[in-house]
């Protein structure tokens, strides 16, 4: 694997955008973006985000609506050696409030007004961005022993834990998924579940890494028109969807 992918997975995005940029690389609804768009994206966050004054190191919560926003935001902040923190849009003010509480963060980037809510620093990401990144902010972003990603779990204990994730662990991780799935750079990874949760972002991330196209799911409810619309090589599906599928309560179209 390229040097830069096993310290760091953001990077593979950079690498498959030079390999090939008119692959497909993101796939939202109607929405797409191949990696050459994609990593522009990155690059466009990474620099908006140097200006606004993250730096490496830092804890940064993610508060989206919209999940490819969701995603180049927590690339940049993982390329620049800062922490993303994804929340749960579906989580009460309050209970967003403690988590951020939990890890000491106090900035959170969001696309959602009720963000207002909470104590910490908002920063509105929106779209375009200033160039300028520093290199020097930029150096550290390799380090593999760094945490890339805090990710909320219970485990059996029921009780709200935060987990550090470094870039080894992560591209283990990557690693270990595109073995199992014998992964190639034309499959086709859909994702049923929004990307704020630790188990879809994990496989997301792994289609990124080798190169292969993620489905993001759109939130749509008619979940087998869109497995069959997508043809899927590779799909992941949380237990509650699988569950409504196996009961039938999401049925099939007709042939």
């Amino acid at each position: 694997m390229n040097e830069s992918i096993s310290a760091n997975v953001s990077f593979a995005v950079e690498v498959h955008a030079q390999r090939a940029p008119d692959s497909l690389a993101l796939v939202h609804g109607a929405r797409t973006m191949t990696y050459a768009e994609l990593e522009s994206s990155v690059c466009c966050a990474l620099d908006w985000l140097v200006n606004s004054g993250v730096r490496p190191g830092m804890v940064v919560g993610l508060l989206f609506s919209d999940s490819i926003t969701a995603l180049v935001a927590m690339l940049a902040l993982m390329r620049m050696g800062a922490t993303p923190f994804p929340l749960s849009p579906r989580s009460l003010l309050h209970q967003q409030q403690d988590s951020l509480d939990s890890v000491t963060s106090h900035l959170v980037i969001s696309d959602m007004p009720e963000s207002r809510g909470l104590n910490a620093r908002i920063l509105t990401f929106e779209g375009p961005c200033v160039v300028g990144a520093s290199e020097k902010v930029l150096e550290i972003s390799k380090d593999p022993d760094a945490i890339c990603l805090l990710v909320s779990g219970t485990g059996s204990t029921g009780v709200s834990l935060q987990i550090p994730v470094s870039h080894r662990t992560m591209a283990a991780r990557c690693a270990m998924l595109r073995e199992l799935w014998s992964l190639r750079d034309s499959d086709r990874v859909m994702v049923l579940s929004p990307p704020y949760f630790a188990t879809p972002t994990y496989r997301i991330l792994a289609a990124f890494s080798g190169g292969a196209t993620a489905i993001v799911w759109d939130k749509s409810p008619l979940i087998p028109s869109r497995i069959m619309k997508y043809a899927p090589d590779i799909l992941h599906l949380s237990v509650f969807h699988a569950e409504k599928l196996l009961e039938n309560k999401c049925p099939w179209p007709a042939p």
